[in-house]
């Protein structure tokens, strides 16, 4: 036992875990900035546009805002940009569902495998490896707090355009 011993860490072996934390932070800061959408688009839409109940799934989240980009009249100027954040988020969704919704296989100071179990035809279930280099979980990370700041300044137009 090491009872009054400081307990010895293995650096080397944090990179992985702050690489998929770093992930999962910033994610939780793009479906917050939807999620804010989504309330505008609730609180001041009618219509077919809204259902009675406000989508959980992130695809149908991404879909309602879509459809709400291309027929809400008071979005017409943002559109376009709308549109291609949508785009940005449907890329970085598939990142963060490796990241967050595998197990993690093996993994060392420089790769993660992670084991992703799918569904097939007739409900069987079979699990794929992904391999992923520290570096690159690293650098999505980075570029996902990057979208979250340009989504931040969107949403702004977004509150705007509805008069907020």
């Amino acid at each position: 036992m090491n009872a009054g011993k400081p307990v010895r860490r293995r650096r080397n072996l944090d990179s992985p875990y702050l690489a998929i934390g770093r992930l999962a932070a910033n994610w939780a800061h793009i479906e917050y900035e939807l999620d804010h959408c989504l309330l505008l688009i609730y609180s001041n839409c009618h219509g077919e546009l809204v259902k009675k109940r406000c989508p959980i799934l992130f695809r149908h989240k991404l879909e309602l805002f879509k459809k709400a980009l291309n027929t809400e009249q008071r979005l017409s100027n943002l559109t376009k940009s709308g549109l291609e954040i949508a785009t940005k988020m449907s890329r970085l969704v598939q990142h963060r569902h490796n990241a967050l919704h595998s197990t993690i296989w093996k993994f060392n100071s420089s790769t993660i495998i992670f084991a992703k179990r799918e569904w097939g035809d007739g409900r069987v279930p079979s699990w794929r490896l992904i391999t992923v280099q520290v570096a690159q979980l690293e650098k999505r990370g980075k570029a996902m707090e990057d979208f979250a700041f340009e989504l931040g300044f969107f949403v702004a137009q977004f509150e705007c355009a509805f008069g907020k």
